[in-house]
């Protein structure tokens, strides 16, 4: 890391929450030892029907093994279902339920609206047929503040630059990360990776992730790492952890059917 880089301070800024499921996402996606993954179903996105969705994610034996011993919490579930859940429902999500199993993380829900799940981050145009996600630090940062204390302290310990508001690259993440808790970990949280499936009201003719341009702007190709694919109406999207936590430039994610 650079000495001009490490001089940078954090500007401890915070952003509104008001998101709902995000929070969900956030407790999973902070989980770095692993590949958390979700499924938005928009199937029935036409007819008016409540939206489903899904969260699971579970600790590597190495990252639970550090997160007990930094937290204390060597015999107990490093999560707080019933908290999360709450924190879900006061959000506008119904059907919530939210399993914890050791440092295994699982969450299912109805939205009314995609507005339910991510505000301001989701856009859908059903006459043109097409669904964005724009992923960015103040998305992050409102699905953070949406979870219950105790995991807010997990998310501390990984000093995510998209969460602290520092300006560091990835290469200089994993180096913070390798010094902090160690190569294992380090290397852990370099091979992991964000799965995201959406299933279609129909069959899916586009799927793409991008870096996001200004508003009214054409992106550019997404950062390496990431991948879109689809097959009838599923799309699925692969997004490196690192990448997440560090959010350099927002992600536009997008499907057409």
């Amino acid at each position: 890391m650079t000495d001009t880089k490490r001089a940078r301070k954090r500007d401890g800024s915070r952003f509104p929450a008001g998101t709902a499921l995000a929070a969900a996402a956030m407790a999973a996606i902070l989980l770095a030892g692993c590949s958390p993954r979700a499924v938005l179903d928009l199937s029935r996105l036409d007819g008016g029907a409540p939206l489903a969705v899904s969260f699971d994610a579970s600790l590597s034996p190495a990252s639970e093994a550090l997160t007990r011993k930094l937290t204390g919490s060597a015999d107990k579930a490093l999560f707080d279902g019933p908290a999360i859940a709450r924190g879900l429902e006061s959000a506008g999500l119904t059907a919530v339920s939210v399993k914890v199993s050791g440092s295994a993380l699982s969450v299912s829900a109805a939205a009314r609206s995609l507005e339910d799940l991510l505000k301001g981050a989701f856009t859908a145009d059903s006459g043109a047929k097409t669904l964005r996600l724009r992923l960015d630090r103040a998305a992050v940062n409102a699905a953070a503040d949406l979870l219950p204390p105790s995991t807010r302290d997990y998310l501390d310990l990984l000093m995510a630059p998209a969460l602290t508001g520092e300006v560091m690259d990835a290469e200089e993440y994993r180096d913070l990360t390798a010094a902090a808790y160690g190569k294992t970990v380090a290397g852990e949280l370099d091979a992991a990776r964000f799965g995201l499936t959406v299933r279609a009201p129909a069959r899916i003719t586009a799927a793409s992730v991008t870096t996001a341009g200004p508003a009214g702007s054409a992106g550019s190709a997404g950062p390496a790492g990431t991948v879109a694919s689809f097959s009838a109406d599923t799309a699925a999207f692969t997004i490196p952890l690192i990448t997440l936590l560090t959010l350099e430039e927002p992600l536009s994610l997008e499907v057409r059917w």
